[in-house]
């Protein structure tokens, strides 16, 4: 049996093209593949296992197709977005694989374009929460450096700039919008977040009988912060929860994360360095100066000195 799911998780990996989703609400459907290969079932086991069992596989695979949205260049073995996506690229590098490291370059930009942001993986459901904020790292391995192909990559930084900066410009000291957090002294930083206060889809059933251990009034912000965790990478650690042992505790968004203003200062350094280069001054100007403030908000804000170490910010 879980060689027979295999097969078909993989069959259903390799080639997709453009299509509808019935599953998804109706402005997410135009981002859903439509599949044009033989079944998954149809790798000879469904017979021997029964009608039953083929019935209840084929259910299972037709959702998991309507779920998917496609990339532009089909890999054999598509990572998952969140957690390994430049793992793998690095093990193509060793071994001298860049016309894959060029490819996965490609679909996360063609996913930037058209969601602004890279979601945590290749689902509809997860159009409310983004990889964390590591393309600059990818678009640093290509090979590729004619003008163009440079300019390019430095506009899909942008883009992925803007999706976590969102609603930043207009907040005043002590307040919050989405994953930006403007501190009481003015420091900008930012923490992770999800559009979408409610279970998440491929875990409702846990997530619904988790809230039940909660008044119904706080069920939205602990759906949130499950949520949260999940676009971290982290889910799920005790570094979220304020007893550091019950998950119903956790309170993500109630932390600045280091690791996650990290990569933001890399990647305003990444966007002003490139900018530079480009001949972009103005551009390569402003990045520089929001990536210092960063780096003193983050010395000021993060370095726990009782540990000798960093460590994330509490609101």
């Amino acid at each position: 049996v879980g060689f027979f799911f295999s097969v078909s998780y993989c069959k259903a990996t390799i080639g997709c093209v453009p299509g509808r989703n019935a599953v998804s609400p109706p402005e997410l459907a135009r981002y859903a593949p439509r599949f044009d290969m033989t079944h998954p079932l149809e790798v000879g086991l469904g017979p021997i296992l029964g009608d039953e069992f083929r019935a209840a596989v084929q259910h299972r695979v037709d959702r998991f197709l309507r779920e998917l949205f496609r990339v532009d260049i089909p890999l054999v073995r598509q990572p998952r977005l969140d957690d390994d996506v430049r793992a793998v690229a690095m093990r193509h590098l060793v071994r001298v694989r860049l016309d894959l490291v060029e490819d996965m370059i490609e679909n996360l930009g063609s996913l930037l374009d058209r969601f602004g942001m890279i979601p945590n993986a290749s689902r509809t459901y997860y159009l409310g929460r983004s990889h964390p904020p590591v393309f600059y790292l990818m678009a640093a391995m290509s090979q590729k450096q004619r003008t163009e192909d440079r300019q390019r990559r430095l506009d899909w930084m942008l883009k992925e700039y803007v999706f976590w900066m969102d609603g930043a410009q207009n907040l005043m000291p002590g307040s919050e919008a989405r994953h930006a957090v403007r501190l009481r002294d003015g420091a900008l930083l930012n923490r992770y977040w999800d559009d979408y206060p409610y279970p998440r889809d491929e875990s409702w059933a846990e997530d619904v009988n988790l809230a039940s251990n909660v008044p119904e009034h706080a069920r939205p912000a602990l759906w949130r912060d499950l949520r949260a965790a999940a676009e971290s990478g982290w889910d799920f650690s005790s570094r979220w929860f304020a007893d550091n042992a019950s998950l119903e505790t956790i309170r993500t968004t109630r932390l600045l994360p280091i690791d996650l203003n990290g990569f933001l200062y890399g990647l305003e350094q990444a966007i002003a360095n490139e900018s530079g280069k480009l001949g972009l001054s103005g551009q390569a100007e402003l990045f520089a100066k929001r990536a210092d403030a960063r780096l003193s908000a983050i010395q000021e804000h993060f370095w726990n000195e009782e540990v000798g170490s960093f460590a994330d910010y509490d609101l």
